[in-house]
């Protein structure tokens, strides 16, 4: 895309009316941005949608829709979080220099999403994402920032030189494989990290939490022979309970607005899939769960038959138990 014409785009979606037009060309501009990122990591990519039964475009089509995800105020929430963090207004920036710095926006939104994607399927990324959000919570030196680019780690107390290119991960990587073992907890692998940052002087003393996972992780599981998992953190039946009620009022608001309020299922039906989703979500919690059994769930709690299942029930109930899954992981990933 024309840099220029990005630019006025961007001017548009923060602070004017936006054309359809140029919604549509900016869609497809990050589209293809994220998709590059993407075919980057292929061999990784390819497998982690086989994991979870969807395509690259899926994977594609989920980050465009973190990127122009919209609040309450019909603002494009990230896009102005981006804008508010660049060097300058967004109408006086060098059109040059803002095309370079939303490709790398879209590249950090890319990366949160396939993090957030890991997470749902991958038990040992969500277990060291999780680990690591709580020590860092409590860590003398190390603290969680969150920018366009997601949460990131940062020294607590130093600044972190935001004006300096960006700290290269496989830089961190190599500085941090030098001073760990496969052998050493989550507290010790920070206090090396918050040496490496805190004495960095050429780049930004950061890291995308996402990237520090994905190092821990190979650190842990890829390159050594013994299979060390990091220590365990539980989460708790109240915490259970608290994102299943959470994900059930956000699952029944979307079946009301969507199916039930549209015309689409009668309350009978709406029931059974509310009723339904619950019963799968508790069985996912207690290591019961298969996807597979939906039809029968609702074929022995309310007598569907399977050819009414597929032909009424089972596209709607797939999608919302993806969007179920999404919203765990959102809920762990902002609250635990």
């Amino acid at each position: 895309m024309d840099p220029e014409a990005l630019q006025s785009i961007i001017v548009s979606l923060t602070f004017g009316k936006p054309t359809y037009d140029g919604i549509l060309r900016i869609v497809h501009y990050s589209r293809s941005i994220a998709e590059s990122y993407l075919l980057h990591h292929r061999a990784s990519v390819l497998r982690l949608c086989e994991i979870n039964g969807i395509s690259l475009t899926d994977l594609a089509t989920d980050i465009i829709g973190d990127i122009f995800e919209k609040n309450s105020e019909n603002k494009f929430i990230h896009i102005d979080s981006f804008v508010h963090q660049l060097a300058k207004p967004v109408d006086e920036i060098d059109p040059r220099l803002l095309q370079t710095e939303f490709r790398t926006f879209v590249y950090y939104r890319s990366k949160r999403q396939l993090a957030r994607t890991y997470s749902q399927s991958d038990p040992v990324w969500a277990k060291i994402f999780r680990n690591l959000k709580i020590h860092l919570q409590k860590h003398p030196d190390l603290r969680l920032a969150e920018d366009f680019r997601g949460f990131v780690v940062e020294p607590a107390a130093d600044s972190a030189q935001d004006h300096l290119p960006e700290f290269p991960p496989e830089t961190v990587e190599q500085r941090l494989f030098a001073e760990v073992r496969t052998i050493d907890t989550i507290p010790h692998i920070l206090k090396s990290l918050a040496g490496i940052l805190c004495a960095e002087k050429n780049f930004r003393r950061s890291i995308p939490l996402a990237e520090l996972v994905r190092i821990v992780r190979v650190l842990y599981v890829q390159n050594f022979d013994r299979d060390v998992q990091p220590e365990d953190v539980e989460i708790s039946s109240e915490e259970i309970a608290s994102i299943q009620k959470t994900v059930f009022e956000d699952l029944d608001r979307k079946i009301l607005s969507d199916y039930l309020l549209k015309g689409k299922l009668n309350s009978r039906e709406a029931k059974i899939m509310s009723d339904t989703l619950r019963e799968v979500m508790t069985g996912w919690w207690s290591g019961d769960g298969d996807e597979f059994s939906i039809a029968r769930i609702t074929q022995k709690n309310f007598g569907v038959s399977q050819q009414e299942y597929k032909k009424l029930y089972q596209s709607k109930i797939e999608y919302l138990a993806r969007i179920a899954k999404e919203r765990v992981a959102q809920y762990i990933e902002k609250n635990l």
